[in-house]
């Protein structure tokens, strides 16, 4: 289990510094570039140039080489973490922020070549703009905003911070992002969004949703979703009168969760299937576009 968690951080880690590309043309950014924050080449210069006395072109030019590596998934981009680098990544799932993710640069290097492998399959093209740079005494930080061309979502939580040494001139001390689960394209394959959101659940399940409700299991046929549940008091010989209100509660929750609402609005169901203890069917309900206003 902690092999997969730090795995987990160091692909997003590595995923994060793949920034120099530019979005696909396809792709649509949210927010505008504000141009000029890269690094050029009139900026490379070493800490003291008379042209940012504070060192800070040297950051630059440490970002740029960083980006440039990661792009090329070249094993050398280990070279820019300190082995007591700390990498936190938190992850928003269907459900809200999940445990914070922390690995440190020596676990990254020795998971690194599966964690390349990884950020090459996925072809995650990674955006950074709005970079500021600021010098913190010995450090620096550099704060930006992520783009994901593979999900399109904006994290606007990215930090680096850097301190001089190591083999690129500085190095990166600690590195902080959010990422999230579920894809915001507005292109977004139905089939492949109800993969994800199925996957998100898979090895947590049965779980309590509360006293009297368990969720049994996520079913998925291409677009389709069905979540099994089981009311752990009821049976069938003997079925209560149900809440009148429960279609309505379980109607805004497809149509409020970002990720349920995608699949809806994309030709996706999602059907909620209630059994009672004896797991006979007591309740169906099947959520589609026009139940979403």
């Amino acid at each position: 289990m902690r092999q997969r968690i730090v795995l987990e951080a160091l692909l997003l880690a590595v995923a994060a510094c793949a920034c120099g590309r530019a979005p696909s043309p396809e792709a649509t950014v949210p927010a505008p570039s504000t141009g000029g924050e890269h690094a050029t080449p009139e900026e490379s210069g070493a800490p003291g140039d008379a042209a940012e006395p504070d060192g800070l072109a040297a950051a630059r030019a440490f970002v740029a080489r960083l980006q440039a590596l990661s792009n090329a998934n070249d094993p050398a981009v280990a070279d820019a973490y300190a082995d007591d680098a700390l990498i936190v990544a938190e992850r928003i799932g269907i459900h809200g922020p999940g445990q914070p993710l922390v690995s440190t640069g020596r676990e990254l290097k020795q998971a690194l070549p599966e964690a390349l492998a990884r950020a090459a399959q996925a072809d995650d093209r990674l955006v950074l703009r709005e970079l500021a740079f600021a010098r913190e005494g010995e450090t620096i930080e550099v704060r930006a905003v992520r783009y994901s061309t593979l999900r399109c979502y904006e994290d606007r939580y990215f930090l680096l911070r850097l301190r001089p040494g190591g083999a690129m001139g500085y190095e990166i001390i600690r590195q902080e992002m959010r990422t999230q689960s579920f894809s915001s394209c507005q292109d977004v394959d139905a089939a492949a969004l109800a993969r994800e959101v199925a996957g998100e659940l898979e090895g947590s399940l049965p779980r309590m949703l509360d006293e009297r409700t368990r969720l049994d299991e996520v079913r998925r046929d291409a677009s389709d979703l069905t979540y099994l549940l089981t009311l752990v008091s009821v049976s069938s010989s003997r079925l209560p009168r149900l809440d009148p209100t429960l279609r309505v509660r379980v109607l805004r929750e497809v149509c409020l969760r970002p990720d349920l609402r995608r699949l809806v609005d994309h030709g996706g169901t999602v059907t909620y299937l209630y059994r009672s203890r004896d797991q006979r069917e007591t309740l169906r309900f099947t959520m589609t576009q026009r139940e979403c206003p």
